[in-house]
């Protein structure tokens, strides 16, 4: 009888001692996004124990990574790296009350944040198969792939337009420089994705959302909005004009392109450049002051001997046209002489 008595109060203070650590907490220290995490038990944590990204509703499968310290007060881990602003984690341990732990999106007063410097093309005016649009920042921001999801296109009345964009972001200039694509197959015909975006005559408007954010987890000081006027389709090749014969040696005189289309701003940055007689990039600012126009103003000042101005295989306007074929060409031939590089060559004296 005796041990048996004894057996049940064991079994009893067993599970009073289980529920009183059932309803300990965490200690919790450190920084805000990177807690120290104590618990009194001792020991590594068990498999499905940690701290685990909350999706949606749901945790994520695997935990966090973390760093480990034991002692006289528990077990204690850290993060590795930041948690995310604004995000969600779950504290699953054992014998403790799932705990949610939640960042907060720290910002900085509105004078550091950072705006929009400028959205490409410049006109106010775009060919109805228009193919890409840039924003350009004045701070490097997060080069998140799905910043589309914050750039919308309304028509006159206010409406949305759905599934305008691409599904994916490009980040040129070390994040300062958003490229978007309209879906080509609401571009190029004979595709019927859902119909092209723009119609001639129309306005429209491009309204990026302030909620972008740059590298330092800052929004956007303010949301921005460009009108839009679509005008007639543009097929065109496109064709090109530059007064490199007209530089004078040790100046710094402003190399002019004039194009026949706008062109895209991407492609302007990245594909031209000037090379001496050693073939040798000579360092330029390139400037797009018109949708038509590129500057280009040496760091130094012009060389004497031969320059050449290359443009690059990807150079292309708004709608996709290159300079050796217009974008609704799909013969696999013309195509091929999308790799030839123009070069323009100049004696300078």
């Amino acid at each position: 009888m005796n041990r048996l008595f004894v057996v049940c109060f064991g079994m009893i203070f067993l599970c009073l001692q289980q529920f009183a650590q059932a309803q300990e907490s965490f200690r919790l220290g450190g920084s805000i996004q990177q807690p120290e995490i104590c618990i009194s038990r001792g020991g590594p944590l068990l498999p499905g124990e940690g701290l685990f990204l909350m999706i949606g509703k749901e945790s994520a499968s695997l935990p966090v990574q973390c760093r480990f310290e034991t002692g006289g007060q528990g077990l204690c881990f850290t993060p590795v790296y930041p948690l995310a602003q604004g995000a969600h984690f779950l504290l699953h341990v054992g014998g403790y009350a799932d705990t949610i732990l939640s960042m907060p999106e720290l910002r900085t007063p509105s004078a550091g944040r950072s705006s929009i410097g400028a959205v490409y093309p410049l006109s106010d005016t775009i060919p109805e198969n228009i193919l890409f649009f840039h924003v350009a920042f004045t701070q490097r921001m997060t080069e998140d792939r799905e910043a589309w999801k914050k750039v919308a296109v309304r028509d006159a009345n206010g409406n949305l337009i759905p599934r305008t964009w691409r599904q994916r972001s490009f980040w040129l200039d070390s994040g300062r420089l958003l490229v978007l694509m309209i879906h080509p197959g609401r571009v190029k015909s004979g595709i019927h994705y859902t119909g092209p975006v723009f119609t001639e005559g129309h306005r429209y408007e491009i309204c990026v959302d302030s909620s972008l954010t740059d590298i330092s987890g800052n929004y956007l000081s303010a949301s921005f909005r460009k009108i839009y006027y679509a005008g007639a389709e543009q097929r065109q090749v496109l064709l090109y004009a530059a007064n490199l014969q007209q530089l004078r040696r040790e100046t710094r005189d402003t190399l002019v392109l004039q194009f026949s289309q706008g062109l895209d701003h991407a492609a302007a940055v990245t594909n031209i450049m000037v090379t001496n007689d050693q073939n040798a990039s000579i360092p330029v600012v390139i400037t797009q002051p018109a949708d038509r126009e590129i500057r280009l103003l040496p760091v130094d000042r012009w060389p004497e001997g031969e320059l050449s101005l290359v443009l690059g295989a990807d150079i292309y306007d708004y709608t996709g046209n290159r300079l050796n074929r217009s974008f609704e060409v799909s013969d696999s031939k013309d195509m091929l002489q999308d790799k030839n590089i123009h070069v323009l060559r100049a004696h300078i004296k």
